[in-house]
């Protein structure tokens, strides 16, 4: 019989990361939830700098001590070369159930840049950063999928809501 994994929410997750210090950056669906925006989403997407204490942190905290699955365990062996990994998406999983948290590897500086202009929000009497609305707005437009375009219009009159 599977072992249950030993995560049951996204702030289960988010605890998880935040106890080892994982720097990361709360993107997608999520993050507009986060800004006040009603959007479902299924799973977390983040964003994590692409270095080896990063991914290795990752995978203990997502792996090793919540009991999520994912099917790229091969990244580990690429630790030595971390800018192969630049735009990588590694997903996460409840073993035979639902994809529960996507991780985008992205390139130090670019990662330096998106964390220095994301908004920092408390949850769970932690400091978390989310990305910034026009960041979300760019990275949105950028993946072009109705559901992202629909998403930069909640974006663009939400804008116009704090504007007012």
């Amino acid at each position: 019989m599977e072992e249950k994994p030993n995560v049951d929410s996204w702030l289960e997750l988010l605890d998880q990361l935040m106890m080892r210090r994982i720097d990361f950056v709360i993107v997608g669906g999520a993050a507009m939830a986060l800004h006040g925006l009603p959007r479902a989403t299924l799973d977390l997407d983040i964003y994590l700098p692409s270095t080896r204490s990063a991914i290795t942190e990752l995978f203990q905290a997502l792996v090793e001590q919540t009991g999520l699955v994912t099917g790229q365990m091969s990244i580990l062996g690429l630790l030595d070369k971390c800018d192969l990994l630049y735009g990588q998406w590694i997903t996460f999983s409840i073993p035979n159930g639902p994809d529960l948290i996507d991780v985008f590897l992205e390139n130090p500086d670019n990662y330096g840049l998106l964390k220095s202009n994301a908004n920092a929000i408390e949850l769970r009497e932690k400091q978390v950063r989310i990305a910034s609305i026009e960041q979300l707005r760019v990275m949105k437009q950028d993946c072009g999928r109705p559901i992202d375009l629909a998403d930069v219009a909640l974006l663009d009159e939400l804008v116009k809501n704090i504007e007012n």
